[in-house]
């Protein structure tokens, strides 16, 4: 006797052109069918009766509706058990990894000489606030030996990739540091102390990178990316020294200083609405200095910042628009390659950024030691010190909350199309954008980022399968 089939609600329908795409959140495999299965499929979504839907069908169209359903099927678009959708969501909760440190932010400074209008950090720093913002050398080893200690915690992944961010303010105002922590890195290594695929990259705005800064850098195989908004001062308007002068001379300065030496960079650009009308420009730079990677960051808002209302939905076309064109060259711009890679290998993509999954420390020039970068300006969330022996990430209650906020455990987030490639962008922004002040609240960019990307993958996919 036939049994009931019943309807994945996790399944989303696209259609372009006549071509209909079926796509489990969860599963993210595309199912591209023509218009007439279409048709059937939806009868047998609505009735669960695949002898009624098929009833009226010739023998050949049987044939064909069942070899698509069988796929349907397989993919959990259909399932003969009425409860399977809650085990597979249960199932991905209770598999969550737990929190295990696998980058460290090394602030080497908390001062800047820019004065960027944008700054998500600087333009909340309270004056009044006394600290030490420059790390000393003592501080940056004992930081080293906090990150060694934390990445021992589990045999199992010490050999795994690790990634050290010198970041800032601006790193090189303190250079003297950043080479004695090169120079550590390089002895950890040797004694075991890191594995040795441990990557070190460095974010910097550009303005006081030199030759000989760049020769040193190199020579350390350290990854470069440098700060920039777009081809010209028009598009970097919103990037200024503490003075007010324009930055963006200085900025390709340094550029071209790091290319002289053979040192190629890469871009961190952020996308103002300048920037977004910039691509053919942007272009041009990263031909003209053999730029070897790109990211692109939309711009975070608040109280004190906001975007024009049309500024989500540009910036992600943006970003798409630039992945066609860039992956061309062989340049893939890291925010869409993450979640290409999820929907590639069907793999659910659950947090955007180290700190959510608890799996990265930020540590702060005075020694203080947080989940996220963000909130260096109120040390919000910097839960502990480089001093203390006992941290362990998987029993304290901030690295706890950060790895369960991942879009599978937000119910506002479970109906959407792009619940498995979404990451569930960034908390500190979600929170500045909501009443309730929560991490948990939605990150509105990265929704309309997510779901454009989501469908411009499927529609891509869909060319290559026919072409």
């Amino acid at each position: 006797m036939e049994g009931k089939l019943y309807f994945s609600k996790y399944t989303k329908v696209f259609e372009k052109g006549g071509v209909f795409a079926y796509y489990h959140s969860l599963r993210m495999k595309p199912i591209y069918v023509d218009e007439k299965l279409h048709s059937i499929i939806q009868i047998l979504s609505k009735n669960g009766s695949q002898k009624k839907s098929f009833e009226n069908l010739l023998n050949e169209e049987k044939l064909q509706a069942q070899q698509i359903l069988d796929v349907l099927i397989e993919y959990k678009i259909f399932s003969k058990d009425m409860d399977y959708d809650e085990k597979v969501i249960t199932g991905f909760r209770n598999g969550l990894p737990k929190p295990y440190i696998q980058i460290a932010y090394f602030v080497m400074t908390e001062l800047c000489n820019l004065a960027c209008s944008y700054c998500f950090i600087e333009n909340k720093m309270d004056g009044s606030i006394v600290r030490e913002k420059v790390m000393t050398k003592e501080r940056a080893k004992k930081g080293l030996d906090f990150f060694c200690k934390q990445i021992q915690k589990d045999e199992s992944m010490f050999k795994e990739e690790k990634n050290i961010i010198i970041y800032g303010g601006e790193p090189l105002i303190n250079f003297g540091t950043l080479k004695h922590l090169l120079n550590l890195i390089d002895q950890y290594k040797v004694l075991g102390k890191l594995p040795d695929k441990t990557n070190v990259s460095i974010i910097t705005n550009g303005t006081l990178l030199t030759s000989e800064i760049a020769e040193v850098l190199k020579n350390n195989n350290i990854s470069i990316a440098v700060s920039l908004d777009g081809s010209n001062e028009c598009a970097n308007s919103c990037r200024k020294f503490q003075s007010g002068d324009k930055a963006f001379d200085d900025i390709i300065k340094g550029i071209e200083a790091a290319s002289s030496v053979g040192c190629n960079c890469g871009l961190s650009i952020t996308l103002t609405e300048e920037t977004i009308k910039d691509l053919p420009q942007i272009e041009a730079v990263v031909d003209k200095y053999d730029i070897s990677s790109l990211g692109f960051n939309i711009l975070m808002t608040d109280e004190n910042f906001q975007v024009s209302p049309k500024y989500n939905e540009e910036a992600s076309e943006f970003i798409i628009k630039a992945f066609e064109l860039f992956r061309e060259k062989g340049i893939y711009e890291d925010r869409m390659m993450r979640k290409a890679k999820s929907f590639s290998n069907s793999k659910i993509y659950l947090y955007d950024c180290g700190a959510l999954g608890g799996n990265q420390i930020v540590i702060a020039p005075d020694g203080q030691v947080g989940i996220c970068h963000g909130y260096l300006y109120n040390r919000e969330y910097f839960p502990t010190s480089i001093d203390d022996d006992t941290f362990d990430p998987t029993t304290n209650d901030v690295y706890l909350e950060w790895n369960k906020r991942t879009p599978i455990n937000m119910e506002q987030c479970i109906d959407c199309e792009a619940l498995g490639i979404c990451g569930g962008g960034c908390p500190q922004n979600a929170k500045n954008n909501s009443q309730n002040k929560s991490i948990w609240d939605l990150d509105d960019r990265f929704c309309v980022h997510a779901k454009k990307t989501l469908e411009w993958l499927i529609w891509d996919l869909y060319q290559k399968t026919i072409a």
